[in-house]
């Protein structure tokens, strides 16, 4: 990812989704600075398995991806209208989702991830890692 930096990735990661689903992603991506690689490799993990996992669970037509760095810290920003999820299963990590895999790994930079839905509701999701 290095030689092309991580809006190029995304972008390319993006299109491909599209590809391969009918959901539609609205993104935007504000990172006027490169981040560490670290720091790159984590939100574009993060992002791939957001994605992977609308398309083998949410039943979502539109996802919303913001991903920006403001105060010091990244902000990634995730919405889909799909069909939600229980968030009590969740927390009990069953191995299916990578949702509670993207929880570890943002807690392993030391950042923050809250997850909201209701079944029906989608799935509403923020991350902040520091820089």
């Amino acid at each position: 990812m290095e030689q092309v930096g991580l809006r190029e990735a995304l972008d390319e990661l993006i299109k491909k989704f599209h590809l391969r689903s009918n959901i539609k992603v609205e993104w935007n991506i504000h990172v006027p600075t490169k981040l560490d690689e670290e720091r790159e490799l984590a939100v574009y993990r993060m992002i791939q398995e957001l994605l992977n996992n609308a398309l083998k669970h949410s039943q979502a037509s539109h996802i919303q991806l913001t991903l920006e760095v403001q105060n010091e810290e990244v902000q990634l920003h995730y919405i889909d209208n799909g069909i939600g999820i229980d968030m009590k299963k969740l927390n009990h990590c069953d191995g299916k989702l990578g949702l509670f895999g993207i929880k570890e790994r943002v807690q392993g930079l030391g950042g923050t991830c809250e997850m909201t839905s209701q079944l029906g509701e989608g799935l509403d999701i923020r991350i902040t890692i520091p820089l």
